[in-house]
């Protein structure tokens, strides 16, 4: 069993209860891919874009072929890529449209590879107050609050917006943690370009066999009823960190 920080597992329970079943989708920024495995349960087939070179594409290599057949990995830049086959029943892009400096192109985009009807579910850090460190060595040009994402949708062309903040109480004492390790990274990574940063944020805890023994106590199976507890708080806008469900 692979290790998923809590911050995961908290967002993972909100999109698989809003998630939609249907035919393909996409996940742009799939990081360590434990999202899009998944995904694919509830879809035919799935296409994964990022362009991190070496750490997606290790991890998908390690993939068995029943979760190959299932889904391509491009390894590209998603404003750059025009080779789509076709459009996509949904749009999943977590922890990725902070990193991007034009947030209202990448929507439109997204929006213009759904087909009618499609759904489009986006995960971002919440509340500008709680900018920290973390936000700066992960290369984040943002944190969004509840009614500017809403307007952002709407002008990309989305209705049936539904905006949870996810995981309060327990990510907010969490995310005391994470700062004080990005305070202990912060001198080697703070220096480096915006785009190395983006790359490398969804792999802070490397895969190591030390890392992932911690699994068998932090896992969606252990942390079930955290987050359903959480879930109680999903209106109250206390969470730093919003999942987003909207329709094309």
């Amino acid at each position: 069993m692979i290790y998923h920080p809590p911050r995961f597992l908290f967002r993972r329970y909100e999109i698989m209860r809003v998630v939609r079943k249907g035919g393909c989708f996409l996940e742009i920024g799939p990081g360590d891919l434990g999202l899009a495995l998944e995904l694919a349960l509830r879809f035919s087939s799935g296409t994964l874009i990022d362009f991190n070179t070496t750490d997606v594409k290790q991890i998908y290599d390690s993939l068995s072929e029943t979760y190959k057949q299932r889904l391509q990995l491009i390894i590209a830049d998603f404003f750059q890529f025009d080779q789509f086959e076709s459009r996509f029943d949904c749009v999943v892009a977590c922890e990725v449209i902070e990193h991007i400096e034009n947030d209202r192109l990448f929507l439109k985009r997204s929006n213009a590879l759904l087909v009618e009807g499609g759904q489009l579910i986006i995960s971002v850090p919440a509340r500008q107050k709680y900018w920290s460190v973390d936000d700066v060595i992960v290369g984040h040009y943002r944190r969004y609050e509840k009614q500017e994402i809403y307007e952002k949708l709407i002008e990309a062309g989305y209705s049936q917006i539904k905006i949870i903040a996810y995981g309060f109480p327990f990510q907010n004492l969490i995310r005391l943690g994470r700062i004080t390790l990005a305070r202990l990274q912060y001198k080697e990574k703070a220096g480096w370009e915006k785009s190395k940063q983006s790359q490398q944020s969804a792999f802070m805890i490397k895969r190591k066999s030390s890392i992932n023994w911690i699994s068998l106590f932090v896992n969606k199976y252990t942390f079930y009823p955290f987050c359903v507890l959480a879930s109680l708080f999903n209106d109250m806008d206390l969470a730093e960190g919003y999942v987003v469900s909207a329709t094309k």
